[in-house]
């Protein structure tokens, strides 16, 4: 998982959310200014990361992160923790199952659990601590070590805010739920609760509510801002959200029992463990909170399921169900695995969308275009980039202040992170046109769509190279023809307008978000021996469903193909201005089309200069 974890760092699949922010927030608390970090500043004025999690854990991480101040000490500490998970679930399986084969199965059920796969390949997160040490907290009660529960307890609660919450389940699913079984134990479980166990619970409990409370103010202290507890506390839902996103919330719930084939079901008691995550999903939580792909699965639902279960197995013990059962979990969790090149695509969450690269050309341009940032230079780059500039105090992917004052700007028009606007408030891809436009910076690299810019800059571009762009049947959508398979074709499929095709638009799309510049677009079409009728060849600025302003167009029949049944590459060459780009996203479309066949290959598009006029 190292490896995995390492390959998504080196290929550009980290984020400012939140890897990027934790590495600055470490950075910086090293350069003496407290877990300063600027993503989250649009909503923590104060730019320190206490004022989103009042988490004393930072502190114990920050003298690792100290020996080796890198974001991919993060990834490699997370991935350790996370597998040291599988330890108290491994002792409490031990415990109540006997010595054998069957705890190091259930404990390797949660090491390739696609929720602890998914919670590890996310970037990094203090969520990722819980699963051992709220395991070692329920291990410890079970089994009356009570030094190692206030040890446990204490680790959880400086964790994060929402484990307080989880604690008090445990606590409710100890009291419920009697731990007798038919099993041989080799520890004393409780029969009942005797009065040392209610007040360990009790005291638990007080505590608890107590922290909650007072991580919740103390990071409204440390915010900055006038948020109230009770703000905070409403934070954790957001009304209507899972109504419009029922599948969503049914494929989180769904895919989380059957990974463990809902052995929790045979130990209910056990299921008030998972109660708190299932209301906050239930009532509204963000689509985060219940995208499998995400790392809330992982921290917050899996770990608890899997105790369960060892409670459920003690009710298979003896049946002939219990192996393939087990049997049928693996492969459940082997088939949902993000490391699964099958899901990738097809279930919800980041872990499951951007999947695993080798590092390519285009990794090594933007590798080129960061060696010319100094080390402690001011800049504005996106998402997808920020981590790898967070070493710095001055990193931002949200402009403070006078948006002149930032020294670079880097983008990479090429990821989708490009468009993603952050907060409700900009994206990359509206700060770049204005940036280009103000007259007051200088292109260093326009390399395969890396665009990095320089204040006062008026040399010329030091790193520069073709960028193009290539859309097709999977990005463009069909409207009149048809899909057809064509092994003269370049791309396999063709979207092919015939004689008898409905006249009128033949494809439309990508909706591109492409920087300001003069392009060149090819359009790589076939006619055929008996084509007829005509097809109108368009570049817009798409703005809305009723607004696309036509930026280059040309008509083509069968005079434009110089032999039939061959590919004929017919270009136009456009100016995209600043305003356009601001306003719209960019169409390459077939219009007004009439008879045929007609058939499109790809269309590539192709800078020609970047111009900032």
């Amino acid at each position: 998982m190292s490896f995995f974890v390492l390959l998504r760092f080196y290929t550009f699949r980290t984020n400012a959310f939140d890897l990027g922010l934790f590495n600055q927030a470490f950075s910086t608390a090293l350069k003496g200014k407290l877990f300063y970090e600027t993503p989250d500043q649009y909503i923590i004025p104060s730019g320190s990361f206490l004022g989103t999690h009042f988490s004393l854990l930072m502190f114990l991480i920050l003298p690792i992160y100290a020996l080796f101040p890198f974001p991919q000490t993060l990834l490699i500490l997370q991935t350790a923790v996370i597998a040291l998970g599988a330890v108290p679930i491994y002792l409490v399986a031990r415990g109540v199952l006997g010595r054998g084969r069957l705890p190091l199965v259930i404990a390797g059920l949660y090491l390739i659990n696609p929720a602890t796969l998914n919670m590890n390949l996310f970037d990094f997160h203090l969520e990722a601590f819980l699963p051992f040490f709220l395991g070692m907290f329920f291990y410890s009660y079970v089994s009356k070590r009570w030094k190692l529960y206030g040890v446990f307890l204490a680790l959880s609660l400086i964790t994060i805010d929402f484990a307080a919450i989880l604690i008090l389940a445990i606590c409710l699913a100890q009291a419920i739920g009697s731990n007798s079984t038919k099993a041989t134990y080799w520890w004393p479980l409780q029969l009942g609760l005797n009065k040392q166990r209610k007040v360990i619970l009790a005291t638990t409990v007080v505590l608890s509510i107590g922290v909650f409370y007072l991580t919740l103010y103390f990071s409204g202290v440390a915010s900055g801002t006038s948020t109230s507890v009770q703000q905070m506390v409403g934070g954790f839902v957001r009304s209507g959200s899972t109504v419009a996103n029922y599948p969503l919330l049914t494929e989180f719930w769904l895919l989380a029992f059957i990974s463990v084939m809902c052995l929790p079901l045979f130990a209910p008691g056990k299921l008030v463990m998972v109660a708190p995550w299932f209301l906050v999903t239930l009532l509204g939580g963000s689509l985060l909170t219940y995208s499998f792909g995400y790392q809330y699965a992982g921290a917050f639902v899996i770990p608890f399921l899997i105790l369960g279960s060892i409670y459920g197995i003690c009710k298979l013990r003896n049946s002939r169900l219990l192996y393939p059962v087990l049997a049928a979990a693996v492969v459940v969790c082997m088939a949902a695995s993000p490391l699964n090149p099958l899901t990738l695509g097809h279930l919800s969450g980041i872990a499951y969308e951007q999947g695993f690269s080798f590092p390519n050309s285009h990794d090594a341009v933007l590798g080129k275009a960061l060696g010319f940032l100094p080390p402690n230079a001011s800049v504005l780059t996106q998402n997808s980039l920020f981590t790898q500039v967070s070493n710095r105090m001055d990193a931002y992917v949200l402009p403070v202040g006078n948006k002149s004052s930032v020294e670079y700007v880097l983008a990479d028009t090429t990821s989708p992170s490009y468009s993603q606007i952050i907060w409700g408030y900009e994206s990359m891809k509206s700060y770049l046109p204005t940036f280009l436009a103000s007259g007051s910076y200088g292109v260093v690299v326009n390399d395969d769509g890396v665009i990095l810019l320089e204040r006062g800059y008026i040399g010329p571009a030091l790193l520069s190279g073709p960028t193009s762009y290539t859309y097709d049947s999977k990005t463009l959508s069909l409207y009149s023809g048809n899909l057809a398979r064509d092994p003269t074709s370049v791309s396999g499929t063709v979207l092919m307008h015939s004689q008898s095709a409905h006249p009128g638009t033949f494809w439309f799309g990508p909706y591109a978000s492409l920087p300001p510049g003069e392009y060149q677009v090819t359009f790589h079409l076939k006619d055929g021996p008996t084509t007829n009728g005509t097809l109108n060849l368009q570049v817009s600025d798409f703005i809305n469903l009723t607004v696309q302003d036509v930026i280059a167009q040309r008509t083509v029949a069968r005079a434009d193909f110089p032999e039939p049944g061959t590919w004929t590459s017919i270009s136009l060459n456009f100016m995209y201005t600043p305003q356009e780009s601001l306003q719209g996203l960019l169409e390459f479309r077939g219009v007004s089309a009439t008879g045929g066949p007609f058939s499109l290959d790809y269309i590539e598009v192709t800078y020609v200069s970047l111009s900032p006029n």
